[in-house]
C-alpha cells in the first residue's frame, strides 16, 4: 500500500498484515496495528481523523486515529480483494468509502 503522510506521521501498510505509524522527526515506528490480511490500500478522511484500510481478507476497516481503535469493519457478499493493489478511498466529503474488487464493479 502507498504510504499516507501527515505533518508528523507517515502511515504505511504492509504484506505482513501490519499498519505502521512512523514519527517523521525520529524516523522510528511509534505504533503498529495488526490486521487480518495483507494491506493493499490506505486513505485518510478529509479531516485526517480516520484511516481507511483495505486488506486481502476482503474487508475494509476504518481506524479512528483519536482513539487508536478500529471504528468500523465492512465486508460485502461478492466483494473480493483480488489483488495486492486493490484500492479503497474515502469520498471527498468523508461520508462514504469505495473499493474496487476483483471483478469490474465498485462496492
Amino acid at each position: 500500500a502507498l504510504p499516507i503522510c501527515t505533518e508528523q506521521c507517515v502511515m504505511s501498510g504492509h504484506f505482513d498484515k501490519k499498519i505502521r505509524f512512523w514519527d517523521i522527526r525520529s524516523e522510528s515506528i511509534v505504533r503498529e496495528l495488526e490486521m487480518h490480511g495483507r494491506i493493499t490500500a490506505l486513505d485518510l478522511n478529509p479531516d485526517r481523523s480516520e484511516l481507511l484500510s483495505c486488506s486481502r481478507d476482503d474487508q475494509l476497516n476504518i481506524y479512528d486515529l483519536r482513539t487508536n481503535a478500529v471504528k468500523h469493519t465492512f465486508s460485502a457478499q461478492g466483494f473480493k480483494c483480488g489483488s495486492d493493489w486493490t484500492r479503497a478511498v474515502f469520498s471527498p466529503d468523508g461520508n462514504y468509502v469505495v473499493a474496487g474488487p476483483a471483478r469490474s464493479e465498485e462496492h
